[in-house]
Order: C-alpha cells, then structure tokens, then sequence
C-alpha cells in the first residue's frame, strides 16, 4: 500500500506543490486550509503523516496538532512555520511533533523529515510486535527518537536469540549497561543470573578469579574454593564493561569461554561446561585498529557478532525531554509535588550538548528537584554550565557581528558560522535555520573554508 500524507496549510500553492511532490513520489494526497477540514480528513483518511502550518484561519497548528495526537497518536506530523521559534518549537515537541521546518520550506529538508517519520513510525510498529512476543515486557529504554527505535528493534531481534554474544559501544553515560539488561530481560534467560563486572576496577589476579573462579590452595590467600561468575551465571548473562581494558593474558581465556562454553578455575585441571551469554561494553571506537593494539583480532571479532551502538543524546534532542519528564517522574520531585518542567527550562535542556550524555541529564534534574520548591523546575535550578553555554551563544553572536562597514561575504560567512555553532554542526538543521538546500550550504561551507 502507497504511504498517505496529509497537508494542512491555508496557501493554495503551498497545498499544491507539497501535494505534487509527495504524489510524484506515490503518496496518497489529501488536503485541507483549516483546522477543521484537516481534523475530518484526519479521523477519515487516517494518514501516516501531517504537514501541518502553525498559522491558520480556525487556530494554530499546535492546537491542530494536540488534537491530531490525542486521537491518533501514532500519525507522524511536521510541522511549518514562517520563520524559527525555539519556544514554539518546544512546544511542539512538547505535544508530539516529529519535526519543526521554516519556510520558505527546503523540499530536501523536507523529504528527509517525511522519510525519516516514516522510518520511525515503521520502527515503532515492529517494536511493538517484538514487545508482544515477548509479553508485552517494558524495554526500561525512554525515547521516542528514530536513533532509539532501531536500538529497540535491535535489542528485540537480539532477545530472540539468546545465544549470540553481543558488543555494545557508546560514549559513557549512553546507556550500555541499560541496554544488556533490557536484551537479557527480554530473552530466555530472563529468569537466570544477570552478573556484571567492569575490567578496568580490577587487577589483572583478581579480575581472573571474578570470572572464573579458583581451587582451594590455587594461591596464598586461596583458603576455599570459589566459583567465578561465569560459574554462578550458568543459564544467564555475564556482562563484562569496559571490555577494552581486559589484560592481554587474559583474553584468550575468555576467547575460549565463547567458543567452547568452557573453563578452567585459577589452579584448577578439569574443563567446567556453562551456557552463558556474553555481554561486553567499551566507550571505545575498537573497530580502528589502532585502538585494537592491546586487544586480540579475534576476540574482538568474536565479541561483534551482532554489535549494538548507543548513540549519543547529542543525536538525540527528539528524546532529551522525554528523559528529563522521566527522571522527574523517578525523583524526589514526587514529594515535593514538582509536576513539571517550565518551558523557558527546557530550551535550555534543549540547547545544551550533553557531553555526559544520559548520566549527566539524569544528575542535572536530580540537583534541580533539590533546589526547586515547586511546583515546576526553572533555569534558575539549573548548573551554571547550562546556563552560561546559552548566554556564552548570544555573546558571541554580537561578537561575531563586525562593528565597521565590511563586506556581504564576511557577513554571511560569520552568519553562517553562528548558525552552525548553534546547530551543533547538523547541517540539515542549519540548511533549514538558514532558509537555503543543504547542498547550498555545503556550498558555501566549502567556500568560506567553514567544514
């Protein structure tokens, strides 16, 4: 079946060329100039996808666009604005939007909005088959962003294959571990042992006795025998973190864990059979071999059967929100009757690059819910960090600006270099900011020596 878009905007010619556009590329096309001609043609045509402007004759597009949702919530909708917003935008994110473009629209940005929607909302609609094979098990993952509804399509395929040993990457603060216990809850070995050790907290001799446990008399302080984790997580997962720290000597014992299912304890002579799943996680970029020099090929290789990378919140800024209301929800915002977030608050939220990435957001609600008094958290809670990321922008926006008469190139490289910096370097984002195609802004990138 054809996708089904519907366009919602009171300009005819708007209307129509979108309309052209989207029926050149087999679209179903309805379309409607107000509010309430596109609500009818929602409840009926039951499009995949609203283009919505946010000025129109009965109302604005956010009103437009909470009624769409509270009906439909699953209908991916884009909205158009005359020019940028960031509150309004907020807003729109807020209740639901997929994305937020000025016109004059880029019909490249445009295109890549609508397939992306589609690419999320295709992806929403496995991961809830997957849940329903798996009982309908809460994943413990927030976002709605198309980056995390492949990591959840992903982390369901590999639940159904509780066997296949699993890589995970990622900047810290991402998520890994988070991710290997949502894969093993989801799977057969949910009811089994879990076990998690991170390589880098322990020497070389103790890190191997962890794992695999030693025979009484195996070395001086050896007074017992022990069983390692891989021994007590027979049946489950053994989550090894920061597995690029793992000693040389080491590494092909845990090669032939993998490959055999067996071991032998420190000091011990006999093989011990378990069915574990292993597990591993780096912050590492292991797949550049010059960051494999003190890691064996073949472990690393073994390891990445199936690889799963957590990306950054950086990617992320559908989900930054999503995870703020959440860790507020999780708080001590509960007994302190602090219901929410205020709007000016999450443009910063918004705005800020994360570098902690979750971690980091999850303590800066935390420390915000401490000194709020409610009923909402403001920028005034908020780290200095945040706050002066924001007004370090502005400052440099004037600064940017040349007080003396110069030329219209300076001009529009500074004006171009600005938006970027605001952008985070999306080049999508700036293109659409900028009112110009991405290949225009590649262009001119190029010109002004700016990539």
């Amino acid at each position: 079946m054809p996708h089904s878009v519907l366009i919602i905007d009171d300009e005819e010619t708007i209307r129509k060329s979108l309309g052209y556009l989207f029926a050149a590329k087999g679209f179903s096309v309805s379309a409607a100039a107000t509010i309430a001609e596109g609500l009818k043609l929602a409840w009926a045509a039951r499009p995949e996808l609203v283009i919505l402007d946010n000025r129109l004759p009965d109302g604005t597009g956010l009103q437009a666009l909470e009624m769409i949702k509270a009906e439909q919530p699953d209908i991916m909708v884009i909205m158009l604005t005359g020019y940028a917003n960031l509150p309004d935008a907020v807003q729109a994110m807020r209740k639901g939007a997929y994305d937020y473009l000025t016109k004059p629209v880029d019909i490249d940005a445009l295109e890549i909005a609508a397939e992306r929607a589609l690419e999320t909302q295709g992806l929403k609609k496995e991961n809830l088959v997957l849940k329903m094979r798996h009982g309908g098990s809460h994943t413990g993952v927030i976002g709605n962003s198309r980056e995390i509804h492949k990591i959840l399509l992903i982390m369901g395929l590999l639940a159904e294959n509780p066997d296949t040993t699993v890589m995970i990457t990622g900047e810290s603060g991402t998520g890994k571990e988070l991710a290997a216990r949502t894969i093993h809850s989801l799977s057969a070995r949910k009811d089994r042992p879990f076990l998690d050790i991170n390589c880098a907290s322990l020497s070389e001799h103790l890190l191997e006795s962890e794992l695999f446990g030693h025979e009484r008399g195996a070395y001086t302080d050896a007074k017992e025998m022990k069983k390692g984790l891989l021994e007590v997580a027979d049946g489950g997962t053994v989550f090894l973190d920061e597995i690029a720290e793992l000693s040389i000597n080491l590494q092909p014992k845990l090669l032939r864990v993998i490959e055999t299912k067996t071991f032998r304890r420190v000091g011990g002579t006999r093989d011990i059979k378990v069915d574990v799943r292993i597990m591993a996680a780096t912050n590492k970029d292991l797949s550049n071999p010059e960051n494999r020099k003190n890691f064996r090929e073949d472990l690393y290789y073994r390891l990445c059967v199936m690889p799963v990378h957590m990306p950054p919140l950086r990617a992320r800024e559908n989900d930054v929100l999503d995870l703020a209301r959440y860790f507020l929800s999780q708080s001590a915002a509960i007994k302190k009757n602090i219901t929410e977030i205020s709007e000016d608050c999450e443009g910063y939220l918004l705005a800020y690059s994360w570098p902690g990435n979750i971690r980091e957001l999850r303590n800066v609600i935390e420390r915000a819910v401490i000194l709020s008094q409610g009923p909402a958290i403001t920028p005034e809670h908020l780290p200095h960090e945040l706050l002066e990321k924001k007004e370090h922008a502005v400052r440099e926006e004037r600064a940017d600006y040349p007080s003396a008469p110069c030329s219209l190139d300076r001009l529009e490289k500074e004006h171009i270099k600005k938006t970027m910096d605001f952008s985070r370097g999306n080049q999508s984002l700036a293109a659409r900011l900028l009112g110009i195609s991405r290949s225009t802004l590649i262009n001119k990138l190029k010109k002004y020596n700016l990539l």
